[in-house]
């Protein structure tokens, strides 16, 4: 007893202890911040937080000035922290319900507000986070009055508050959706009365003066935003690519180089001029530049002879540049051989490695790199990118943490963020890196296409248009947001929308008269007309393209196709007999005519047709595609086979070519087979899914040990969100092999009732239920298993599903 108490005693006081140095800290970092040192002020609190992990208030500042410096991903991470450990802790629920609405995560806003508004009552900061909700819901769902009371709402909150910067956002994004352009600028100019430093709205500021046709006013705020704020990298671009769009390049070159001259050692201006020279007046004139640039000698040299070679790689010339750089390395003195110019001269170097087939190379490169610098950011991105492409998702997102650390505000580190969480079959954290990429990036268009794209494809269609909407809105005349935005509209039947769109592509076409955006333009038309089911308007506006020079075969191939389609054979075979006559050799016209013969049940003309263009192109892997299915549609294996043989003769690397043959082996029960020739796919490009699917079902299902298993979760993972029954079946085999029964129920069991006919999918959801003492249920399964064998199930597992179901059976009679 006596012992028990003094050790209890020396637990209790080690509590004590840890808790008062814990709390030093966060006094130490209130301190520090006081003086305007927030960097170690945050040293202190982590070390407050890591003495003692529940700290309340230092785990609730240290998320609030990440919040404040701009690295939204650690706030998120640390208000979250903040609200498990205290739930009731109404200012954290607040923030990240702010944060969320920031992020457009629209389901954790609502999640978050709810609890703020339980907890903190209907104070306005929270009646704000309400007001969104609603508005964003009443959008949603194309509600007038409730979007009317939303804005109003907002409109009442700014009126007794006019620092509430969120709800101002709904007054302003009413405005710009009504086109009350001047209405908008005067709340825009409001909010910034209140918030000087909020660049958002600077940008929407730059909108509305473009839709006002207001060029001196927007060339002049970007002069002032430039001067303003040095930290956004991109906004010399905006205003270059703005010199740009009204054929002012002369002033572009002019204001670059204004920049350089002022400061000649600051090395991002002198970049930015030479890649506005490069894609301006061409390489050799921004090569030219390089060499003046790097003449002198001095700290940066190294960097522009580094940017030199990026120029020749650029230009074709693998080989001279890698030798350039290589060069460069060897040349160095010796304490220059560390230093963070050489690494990134070696980050250089590795990249071109990998673009020219040598992984290995690159990658001994960037270890050598960390090994000297573990926190150097653009290594970690190639490092965390190979271990994604390896599936080693885990290793690569604590790189790529460390990576945030050093750059929280890098969109590129974000999207690789995103990458591994959709390997490791984590949708949701897939989707807020998606959005944060957005947000860092200033709704840039590739970012904003990005999320929009991952949107669509879950079918939620109002968050992808409000993505898109709002990179338009700062980016005027992108081509490819309007076009996103259009399939967008079409697929929920906006038709209105969808033809305002069009317009716009119209006059951005004629503008430019850049052919991709014709292109464009001519694609949702005809898009928006079919699904209007305009079919004569469809046809005659097909039948205008294809009488002019550019797009005319293009459109001739569209209306063969639509007639096909419609089952209209004779008018689809008459008009491709026309064309043919008019171009008899072309290749996608032979091609259409054969597989329009095919569908027809015209084997022999079909077959006939493919063999002539397979002598004149034997490398067209299509055809070849298309002559194998021919065969396999008429039952004929062993001919479809020697098919397969004579293109894999012809191309050996052909992809889709291998996958058939891997599909073939495995109807023949050559697993062995089908899985070598899965791995060499999946190492050539490990993002294909289906390709991940097939290698991760076939190794779980014919093989044994535990570290194969472990691959197969590993190559997996990704498929565990997927609508495709297949590919929950196969992630829930995987997790049912490992013995992780009550995971793989409700993948095995989506997966059942999406293919209920389908005996391996019943058999595999049949065991797992066996596992789980569910044996009536699995019973069932297991006759469904029987019932429909075929030739899919193996003959080794239908006598196991036959030795089960008498098993069960038998329970059943003796019950």
């Amino acid at each position: 007893m006596a012992v028990a108490a003094v050790l209890a005693t020396l637990l209790l006081g080690g509590c004590d202890s840890s808790e008062d140095r814990a709390e030093e800290h966060f006094q130490a970092a209130l301190e520090l911040l006081d003086e305007g040192d927030s960097t170690r002020a945050v040293l202190e609190m982590r070390n407050a937080l890591q003495l003692m992990p529940t700290h309340e208030q230092a785990r609730q500042r240290l998320a609030e000035i990440r919040r404040e410096e701009g690295d939204l991903s650690e706030a998120v991470e640390q208000f979250r922290a903040l609200i498990e450990d205290h739930p009731e802790n109404g200012a954290g629920q607040l923030a990240l319900a702010e944060l969320a609405m920031e992020l457009g995560n629209w389901d954790a806003a609502g999640k978050h507000g709810a609890q703020a508004a339980e907890l903190l009552g209907e104070v306005p900061v929270v009646r704000v986070v309400l007001a969104n909700l609603a508005y964003r819901a009443a959008q949603a769902d194309g509600d007038r009055l409730g979007r009317d009371a939303a804005i109003a709402e907002a409109e009442a909150l700014v009126a007794s508050d006019p620092s509430l910067t969120y709800a101002r956002r709904i007054v302003i994004d009413g405005l710009l959706r009504q086109e009350r352009w001047l209405d908008a600028l005067a709340e825009i100019d409001a909010a910034l009365e209140h918030d000087p430093d909020g660049y958002p709205l600077y940008q929407l500021r730059l909108g509305v003066l473009e839709q006002l046709g207001r060029t001196d006013a927007i060339t002049q705020q970007l002069l002032e935003l430039v001067e303003r704020f040095p930290e956004e990298e991109s906004l010399p671009f905006t205003l270059v690519g703005w010199y740009a769009r009204q054929g002012q390049l002369a002033e572009a070159e002019a204001f670059l180089r204004r920049r350089a001259e002022a400061a000649t050692d600051a090395l991002e201006r002198q970049t930015q001029l030479v890649r506005f020279l490069n894609e301006a007046r061409g390489p050799e004139v921004a090569a030219a530049e390089l060499e003046r640039l790097s003449a002198p000698g001095g700290g940066n040299a190294l960097t522009y002879r580094a940017m030199h070679a990026n120029l020749t790689f650029e230009g074709g010339d693998a080989e001279a540049a890698k030798a350039e750089l290589t060069a460069l390395l060897a040349g160095l003195p010796e304490d220059q051989l560390r230093s963070g110019v050489a690494d990134n001269v070696r980050v250089d170097l590795a990249r071109m490695r990998t673009l020219t087939g040598d992984p290995e190379g690159a990658a001994a490169m960037i270890d050598e790199i960390l090994a000297n610098d573990p926190g150097h950011v653009a290594a970690l991105k190639m490092l965390a990118s190979r271990q994604i492409e390896e599936d080693d998702v885990d290793e690569a997102i604590v790189n790529l943490r460390a990576a945030l650390r050093e750059s929280p505000r890098d969109p590129a580190i974000l999207t690789l963020m995103a990458a591994a969480h959709e390997r490791a079959g984590e949708t949701d954290l897939q989707r807020e890196m998606l959005s944060l990429a957005v947000e860092v990036s200033r709704a840039a268009p590739e970012e904003s296409l990005r999320y929009a794209r991952k949107l669509i494809a879950e079918g939620r269609f109002r968050p992808a248009e409000d993505v898109l909407v709002d990179a338009l809105r700062l980016h005027r005349d992108d081509i490819s947001l309007y076009a996103e935005l259009g399939q967008v509209y079409v697929a929920v039947e906006d038709w209105a929308r969808a033809k305002q769109v069009v317009q716009t592509l119209q006059r951005l076409s004629q503008e430019s008269g850049d052919r991709s955006a014709a292109e464009t333009l001519n694609a949702l038309k005809a898009k928006l007309l079919a699904g209007q089911k305009r079919d004569e308007e469809l046809f005659d506006f097909l039948e205008g393209l294809a009488g002019q020079e550019a797009g005319g075969l293009a459109a001739e191939v569209a209306i063969i196709r639509t007639y096909a389609a419609r089952g209209e054979t004779d008018k689809a075979r008459d008009r491709l007999e026309q064309a043919l006559a008019s171009n008899p050799d072309l290749p996608s016209l032979r091609f259409l005519s054969a597989t329009l013969k095919a569908s027809s049940g015209e084997y022999a003309l079909a077959e006939q047709e493919l063999e002539a263009l397979l002598e004149d192109f034997p490398q067209a892997e299509p055809v070849w595609i298309a002559l194998y299915r021919t065969k396999l549609t008429q039952g004929e294996r062993e001919a479809a086979s020697e098919v397969l043989d004579r293109a894999l003769n012809a191309l050996p690397d052909g992809a889709n070519l291998l996958f058939s043959r891997a599909g073939e082996l495995q109807q023949l029960g050559d697993y062995d087979g089908a899985i070598d020739i899965y791995e060499a796919l999946y190492a050539r490009n490990s993002a294909n899914e289906l390709v991940a699917n097939n290698l991760a079902s076939l190794l779980s299902m014919h093989r044994e040990d535990a570290e194969t298993m472990e691959r197969a979760y590993r190559i997996g993972r990704r498929l565990q969100d997927s609508q495709r029954p297949a590919f929950r079946d196969t992630y829930g085999w995987i997790a049912a092999r490992m013995g992780r029964l009550e995971e793989a129920e409700p993948h095995l069991r989506f997966a059942a009732e999406g293919y209920p006919e389908h005996p391996v999918v019943q058999y595999h959801y049949a065991v797992a239920l066996v596992g789980l003492g569910q044996e009536d249920a699995a019973l069932e399964h297991f006759r469904k298993a029987e019932e429909f064998a075929g030739e899919l199930l193996p003959a080794a597992d239908l006598e196991a599903v036959r030795a089960e179901i008498a098993r069960l059976e038998a329970a059943q009679d003796a019950r």
